[in-house]
């Protein structure tokens, strides 16, 4: 199986770290020195053309000790899990 690894910036600078597209599914992931971040890390995610992909919920990369939600579906995964 083949994925593709991108990133999202538009030209007023809303950006996604990453974008990872796997099986017509886009995986967004933003990544945070802090160890509480909020949906909002994401909020990008709204401005992607996904073309007949589907936008998935989306993972921040932080500082926290567990896994935790953030809205919307998108969840805080500590970077020290991986």
């Amino acid at each position: 199986m083949r994925s593709r690894l991108s990133y999202y910036r538009d030209s007023n600078g809303a950006e996604v770290d990453f974008l990872l597209e796997h099986e017509g599914k886009i995986y967004p992931m933003e990544v945070k020195r802090n160890s509480n971040p909020t949906a909002d890390a994401l909020k990008a995610v709204g401005n992607i053309p996904t073309g007949h992909a589907e936008m998935q919920p989306g993972i921040v990369l932080c500082t926290a000790r567990e896994m935790f939600g953030i809205g919307k579906g998108h969840v805080a995964f500590p970077v020290s899990a991986m």
